[in-house]
C-alpha cells in the first residue's frame, strides 16, 4: 500500500466534513478528562435540599481531628428507600468538599458477612421493609444507617428511611460529638475574664473583698488545662464614666452609698461603684454575679466565692455551648414536662437532642424569681394562675439583659368534660396571669377569644358523617409567613383552641424593635368570646361579612423598654437598701437585644398535636420557634428542608369544575384544532411545491 496515498487520504478525511463528528466527540472526551477534578453543581430545588447550610459548612471546616463516617446501606433497595441512599451519598460529597482532609467517608458492601458484623459492632440494627417481588409483597431485612467516629467517641444514626431532615440529624449529631469531646472546638484567641471592682469599696470592710482577686485566680487554676490556657484575667477599678458605660454594655449592677463616717474617724464621700465579673469573647459576654450580702451581726460579705470555679466553667460552656440550657417556668399551672398524657412531655423529648430543659420554680412567695446565668431563653407554657409582681419584674429585667422569651398562652382555661349528673355544660374561664399587661408594654396584644376557621380539621363520625372542628384551624402556606425563618419552608400545620395574638400599631414606628405575624388563620376565620361550646353538631360558621384573618403567633426582636419604672418594693426583694450600701441593678432599657415569641395556645405542645418522633410541620414549627429565640437560625434552615412540599391550592368547587372542563374538554379540542391547522398548512405547502416544479408556476 502506498503510504503517500494513505496519508493523503487520511489528511483529506481529517480536513473534510466526514471527520467532524468523530473529532467533536474526541474533543468533548478530552475536555471532560481534563476538567474531571473540577466540577460545578447547581442546586435548583426550592429549599436547597442538596446544599449544605452555613452551620454544616462551618462545623466540618473547623474539624481538627480525624473524623470518619461509616455508611451501611444494603444494595438494591426498593423505592422509596433507594432515594435515601442516593441522597445520602450526595450529602456526604457536599460535606467532604466543605471539610478539610480530616473528614472521610467509607461505604460498606452489605453483601459481605464482615460488613454485617461491623454494623453489629457499632450497634446498627437491621430494618424490616416490604417490597414487591414476583407480584407478591415480601419482607426483607436491610441495613440503612451510619456510624460516626471522632477520637474515641462513636455516634450512630439508625433507620434512615427518609430524606427529610437528614442533614439536620447528621449535623446536630456531629455538633454534639465535637462539643462533648472538644468543648472549645474551633475557638481562636483568648477568653477574657474581667473583674470590675471599685477600689473605694475596700473601705467598707466587705468580707472577701480584699482576697477576691486571689479567690478568682485560684478558681481559674482549678479549671481544666484547656480552659486555663485560653483564659486571661484582669482587674479594673472603674471610674464613674466607665461605670455608666459598663451598665449600658453589660447591664452590671451598681452599688451606691451615702456619705459615711467610719468608726476610725475617716469620712467616705457618697459615690457609686461595682463588684462584677464579666467573661467576654469578641462581642459575646456572660456576667458571673458576685452577690453582696449582709452579715447576721452587721457588715457585708461576698457570698458564693467557693463556687467561683463552677460558675466560671458554666459561663464558658454557656458562651460557646452548642447544647444550651433552656429555662422552663413552673408554679403557675403550666403544662408539666413529665406528663405524657396531657402535659408537655413531648416538648421535652423534642428538644432533648439539642437543648437541656431546666425547670425554674416561680411560685416562691418569699423570694424573687431567680433565673440562672446559663439560661438565655425562657419558655412559659400554658400558665393558669396570676404571676406575682416581683416575678413579672424578674421576667422584664431578664428580657432587658438580652434574654429571650417563648410563650404559649391560652385565652381560656380548658374545662373538664360535661357533668353527666347535673347535665351542666363546661364553662370556659378567661385566664389572666399578668403577662398580658407585660406583653402589651412591649407591643403584643392578647385577646380573649377562640379563633374559628372554615378551613379546619375534619373528623369522620360513624353516625353523623364528616364533621368540621372549627376550633382546629388548618394553616396553609398563605397563613404562614414566608419572611420569617421559622415558617418560610413549612407546609400545612394545625393549631387548637388558639386565641388572637396581635402586634401593636406602634411597633411599625419603632426603629429599635421589629415584629412579625408568623402564623394566621385563613380569610374565613371568625372569633367567639362568649357562650363558648365547642360542639361540632351545634356550631355554625359565621356570616361572610364577619370573617377575616386572625393572627395566631407573632415574634418581636430588638431593644425593649422596661414595663416597670422602678423595682417592686417588697420584703425580701430590694437588695441592701436598708443599710449603708445599696446594690441596684434596675434597667430601664435593653443592654442587649432580646427576642419574644408568642403563640395563642399551649395545646400545640401536647400529645394532641405534637409527636416528637414524627418530623411533621407542627413539631418543626415548635422546634423552629425555640431555635429562633435562641439564635440558632442556621439549624432552622436544615430542619425545614423538604417540609415545604408543594401542596394543592385550595379552590372553590366552581373553580375546580372549570379547570376540569378545560383539562378534559377544551384542552384536547385545542390540540385537535392545532393538528388540523398544521395538517392543512402542510398539505397546502406540498401542493405549492408540486405545482412549482411541474411547471405550473411562472417562477424559474
Amino acid at each position: 500500500m502506498d503510504k503517500r496515498k494513505y496519508f493523503s487520504e487520511l489528511k483529506d478525511w481529517l480536513y473534510g466534513k466526514r471527520s467532524d463528528l468523530l473529532l467533536w466527540i474526541l474533543i468533548i472526551l478530552l475536555f471532560n478528562i481534563a476538567l474531571f477534578p473540577f466540577f460545578l453543581r447547581f442546586d435548583l430545588t426550592r429549599d436547597k435540599a442538596y446544599s449544605l447550610s452555613p452551620l454544616s459548612r462551618r462545623l466540618v471546616r473547623g474539624i481538627e481531628e480525624p473524623l470518619q463516617v461509616n455508611i451501611f446501606f444494603s444494595a438494591d433497595l426498593p423505592a422509596p428507600y433507594n432515594t435515601v441512599e442516593r441522597y445520602l451519598r450526595d450529602l456526604m460529597e457536599e460535606y467532604q468538599r466543605a471539610s478539610g482532609p480530616g473528614f472521610s467517608v467509607r461505604y460498606y458492601n452489605m453483601n459481605l458477612p464482615e460488613s454485617k458484623q461491623k454494623a453489629s459492632d457499632f450497634g446498627l440494627r437491621p430494618v424490616q421493609i416490604q417490597e414487591i417481588k414476583r407480584d407478591q409483597f415480601q419482607s426483607r431485612s436491610v441495613h440503612m444507617g451510619l456510624a460516626i467516629l471522632y477520637r474515641d467517641s462513636v455516634e450512630v444514626l439508625d433507620e434512615l428511611t427518609d430524606t427529610l431532615g437528614l442533614e439536620y440529624r447528621f449535623t446536630t449529631t456531629l455538633q454534639r460529638m465535637i462539643s462533648t469531646v472538644d468543648r472549645l472546638h474551633g475557638l481562636s484567641g483568648a477568653l477574657t475574664l474581667t473583674l470590675y471592682a471599685s477600689q473605694e469599696l475596700s473601705q467598707f470592710n466587705i468580707a472577701g473583698f480584699e482576697d477576691l482577686e486571689r479567690s478568682i485566680k485560684e478558681a481559674i487554676d482549678s479549671l481544666s488545662r484547656d480552659l486555663k490556657e485560653r483564659l486571661q484575667f484582669r482587674r479594673i477599678s472603674p471610674d464613674p464614666a466607665t461605670l455608666e458605660k459598663l451598665r449600658y454594655d453589660y447591664g452590671i449592677r451598681t452599688i451606691s452609698w451615702q456619705e459615711t463616717l467610719l468608726p476610725n474617724g475617716n469620712r467616705i464621700p457618697s459615690g457609686t461603684g461595682a463588684i462584677e465579673l464579666i467573661l467576654s469573647y469578641g462581642d459575646r459576654f456572660r456576667a458571673i454575679p458576685l452577690e453582696l450580702s449582709r452579715n447576721l451581726f452587721g457588715g457585708y460579705a461576698l457570698a458564693g466565692l467557693e463556687l467561683l470555679s463552677e460558675r466560671i466553667s458554666e459561663a464558658i460552656q454557656v458562651l460557646f455551648s452548642d447544647n444550651p440550657t433552656l429555662g422552663y417556668l413552673s408554679g403557675h399551672g403550666e403544662l408539666s414536662l413529665f406528663d405524657e398524657e396531657n402535659g408537655a412531655a413531648g416538648l421535652l423529648a423534642l428538644l432533648s437532642g439539642i437543648y437541656t430543659l431546666k425547670e425554674i420554680p416561680g411560685n416562691e412567695s418569699d423570694t424573687p424569681l431567680e433565673i440562672p446565668a446559663e439560661i438565655r431563653t425562657l419558655v412559659i407554657n400554658g400558665p393558669k394562675t396570676a404571676f406575682e409582681e416581683k416575678t413579672l419584674y424578674a421576667l422584664d429585667q431578664f428580657l432587658l439583659r438580652g434574654g429571650n422569651l417563648v410563650l404559649f398562652l391560652d385565652p381560656f382555661e380548658v374545662p373538664q368534660a360535661m357533668n353527666t349528673m347535673t347535665m351542666q355544660m363546661p364553662q370556659y374561664s378567661p385566664i389572666n396571669t399578668g403577662i398580658e399587661k407585660l406583653l402589651e408594654e412591649y407591643g403584643v396584644i392578647l385577646e380573649k377569644g377562640y379563633v374559628l376557621d372554615e378551613n379546619s380539621y375534619q373528623q369522620h363520625h360513624p353516625q353523623y358523617g364528616t364533621l368540621k372542628l372549627y376550633w382546629a384551624p388548618i394553616l396553609d402556606t398563605s397563613g404562614l409567613s414566608r419572611e420569617s425563618p421559622i415558617t418560610e419552608n413549612l407546609g400545612q400545620m394545625i393549631l387548637l383552641q388558639a386565641g388572637p395574638v396581635r402586634l401593636s400599631e406602634r411597633i411599625e414606628s419603632l426603629k429599635e424593635r421589629s415584629g412579625k405575624v408568623i402564623a394566621q388563620s385563613s380569610r374565613e376565620g371568625w372569633l367567639i368570646k362568649d357562650n363558648i361550646q365547642l360542639n361540632p353538631l351545634t356550631m355554625h360558621p359565621a356570616p361572610k361579612e364577619q370573617r377575616e384573618r386572625f393572627p395566631l403567633a407573632v415574634t418581636l426582636e430588638g431593644n425593649f423598654t422596661s414595663a416597670f419604672p422602678a423595682p417592686p418594693q417588697e420584703e425580701g426583694y430590694s437588695d441592701l437598701s436598708d443599710g449603708t450600701l445599696s446594690q441596684t441593678g434596675h434597667l430601664m432599657e435593653s443592654v442587649a437585644p432580646g427576642r419574644i415569641a408568642v403563640v395563642g395556645t399551649s395545646l400545640i405542645t401536647t400529645p394532641q398535636l405534637l409527636d416528637p418522633n414524627n418530623p411533621n410541620t407542627n413539631a418543626t414549627f415548635v422546634h423552629n420557634l425555640i431555635d429562633w429565640a435562641s439564635g440558632n437560625t442556621d439549624t432552622i434552615a436544615m430542619r425545614s428542608k423538604g417540609l415545604g412540599r408543594s401542596t394543592l391550592i385550595q379552590t372553590s368547587p366552581e373553580v375546580r369544575s372549570l379547570l376540569k372542563i378545560f383539562a378534559l374538554g377544551i384542552l384536547p379540542l385545542l390540540v385537535i384544532i392545532a393538528g388540523i391547522l398544521s395538517w392543512r398548512i402542510q398539505r397546502k405547502r406540498r401542493k405549492n411545491i408540486e405545482t412549482r416544479f411541474r411547471g405550473g408556476s411562472n417562477h424559474a
